[in-house]
């Protein structure tokens, strides 16, 4: 809903929601060879899960223009909720058991999550006759609860038994910024200086265990970003941004999830954030209507959030924690073409070869790692006609190190640290077509066409090596409909490029 009383001041209000039902089912298999006891044990663990949720969000706009122009006023308040819960059964069968575990039979675990995200923030930009400033201002208050149940079958019995107490875990998360920007140009010569004032205040509580924790820190944001213009055709840009990267809530929680009884995980609620320190310089050719962009990079990382796996003294059983341990220095090409072939053929080429340098971990038996690496994306668009649009998106990742915590390894590798990942190669097709006199869309699109998203990871630890490979059903087909009843269009906050948007998990 939309009101504007004048053509300077609107106000908007927006509200969506939705649910989803899931059901899920993989198979893993496992093979552990004690060297140091000549033993080898070999199983399969099958798990199901049956999961649901509901989200919505609320949001009120308020902006307002001045005579002069470029002059505006933003304010915004978002409020947003996402609740769910899933129902997860495990099967753990025997195929070579020479040492006996008393953990093969069938479990259950229960959860239930609720994360609620309120978001305020103004905005003020002015020009001014030589430059132009903006002052910005965002608090963000953010809430999670997890309760997690667990549950063992007992043959004898013929029934469900809790083994171990419930875990339960609340996190809160106060962020709140300011930032200043100031930028101008001079003949050929633009600039844009910010810096962005951040505190964070955190607070961990795990019911079970009767443990608080609090941390509470303050962290300063300086940009630059600089550019030449050669020619009507031809730019130089240089930029210099400090980013943090925050723990998730999944891994500050100290309870021990024995979920998988051999490997064990649990949080570290006292881990700090990331800090990245970037550096780019690249060059912005136009071509007709065409463009090629080259990047030079250079990337420091500090704090990085190391997983950290340990055996236990029999060697039977793995411990997954995390830890502030490890820093990595990543430099870098990146090349960008963007081509307008015809009308209705449009193509994007993405190249980038990069060196990755992990410091090692001699405390946990974790080596210094390198690898010269390299990824291509290639996104093309055809539009037959008017209302019809064709996507086909290829990438392929070569092989690279891993830093050992941290993107999507962990989410699908419960066992590891800083390693070597394999390469990875995917390929997704999308429809899309507008109907009803355009305000109506169906869409779609065909994730990993040829099945070929394969996960295989080498790590290593103080006495174990881990070689993990992992496949999913990751050929999926979706389809849907949107329709399209009170269309405007909402204003748009600028955010400059100077002042990254905060983290919110």
């Amino acid at each position: 809903t939309e009101w504007t009383p004048n053509p300077q001041n609107s106000l908007i209000f927006s509200a969506s929601g939705g649910f989803f039902d899931r059901k899920m089912s993989d198979s893993t298999g496992y093979l552990m060879d004690f060297i140091f006891y000549n033993q080898l044990d070999k199983y399969y663990r099958k798990t199901s899960n049956d999961g649901s949720n509901f989200s919505y969000d609320l949001s009120l706009n308020y902006k307002r223009l001045y005579d002069k122009k470029d002059k505006e006023f933003n304010t915004n308040l978002l409020f947003s909720s996402f609740k769910g819960n899933d129902d997860n059964y495990y099967f753990t069968e025997p195929i070579i058991d020479t040492i006996n575990f008393e953990r093969f039979g069938k479990e259950n675990n229960k959860n239930n999550y609720l994360n609620n995200n309120l978001t305020f923030e103004l905005s003020y930009a002015n020009p001014l006759n030589f430059g132009k400033i903006e002052l910005g201002a965002k608090a963000n208050i953010r809430t999670i609860d997890l309760e997690y149940k667990y549950f063992t079958f007992d043959p004898k019995t013929n029934q469900w038994i809790s083994t171990v107490s419930d875990n339960i875990f609340n996190y809160n998360e106060n962020i709140i910024a300011g930032y200043a920007i100031f930028s101008s140009k001079l003949k050929n010569f633009g600039y844009q200086i910010g810096l962005r004032l951040e505190g964070t205040l955190t607070k961990a509580e795990q019911k079970e265990l009767s443990q608080v924790y609090k941390n509470n820190y303050l962290n300063l944001f300086p940009t630059i970003h600089l550019n030449y213009q050669l020619t009507n055709a031809n730019t130089l840009f240089f930029s210099y941004t400090r980013r943090i990267n925050r723990p998730q809530s999944m891994v500050l929680n100290p309870y021990e999830d024995r979920s998988d009884p051999q490997n064990i995980s649990k949080g570290n609620p006292n881990l700090k954030p990331e800090f990245t320190n970037s550096f780019e310089i690249s060059n912005l050719t136009y071509f007709g209507r065409n463009s090629l962009n080259l990047t030079l990079f250079y990337r420091y990382t500090t704090d990085i959030i190391s997983r950290i796996t340990t055996l236990d003294t029999s060697g039977y059983f793995s411990m997954t924690t995390y830890e502030n341990l490890n820093k990595s220095k990543n430099i870098g090409f990146e090349a960008m073409l963007n081509q307008n072939l015809f009308e209705w053929w449009k193509l994007n080429i993405n190249f980038s070869y990069f060196y990755l340098d992990v410091n090692g971990i001699p405390t946990y038996g974790i080596p210094a790692r390198n690898s010269k690496s390299w990824n291509i994306k290639l996104n093309s668009v055809f539009s037959p006609t008017k209302d019809i649009d064709i996507q086909l998106n290829i990438s392929y990742d070569s092989p690279v190190v891993t830093t050992g915590g941290g993107g999507m390894y962990w989410r699908f590798f419960q066992m590891g640290s800083v390693g070597q990942m394999e390469g990875v190669f995917t390929a997704n097709l999308a429809f899309k077509i507008d109907v009803l006199n355009d305000r109506g869309t169906i869409n779609f699109r065909i994730m990993d066409i040829f099945k070929s998203i394969k996960y295989d990871l080498t790590s290593n630890g103080s006495n174990f090596i881990s070689k993990i490979y992992r496949t999913r059903e990751s050929r999926i087909a979706f389809l849907g409909f949107q329709y399209k009843i009170n269309e405007y269009k909402r204003p748009k906050t600028k955010r400059p490029e100077d002042m990254p948007e905060m983290d919110f998990e």
